[in-house]
């Protein structure tokens, strides 16, 4: 058999080290969705409105 096509396992440091990097991804993924509804309001506020309103 072709022993070069196994991948190897990585070690638990540059394991530690990819899963670090995808959670750091996917948090600032998270705290931009949660963000957006409040941008989205401040940014769209009137004295006269006090609802959000979004027309497609």
């Amino acid at each position: 058999m072709f022993l070069g096509a196994i991948p190897r396992k990585p070690s638990k440091e540059a394991a530690y080290k990819e899963l670090r990097s995808h959670l750091i991804v996917m948090a600032s993924c998270i705290v931009a969705i949660r963000a957006a509804p409040y941008i989205l309001h401040f940014l769209t506020r009137d004295a006269d409105i006090k609802e959000l309103k979004l027309e497609l």
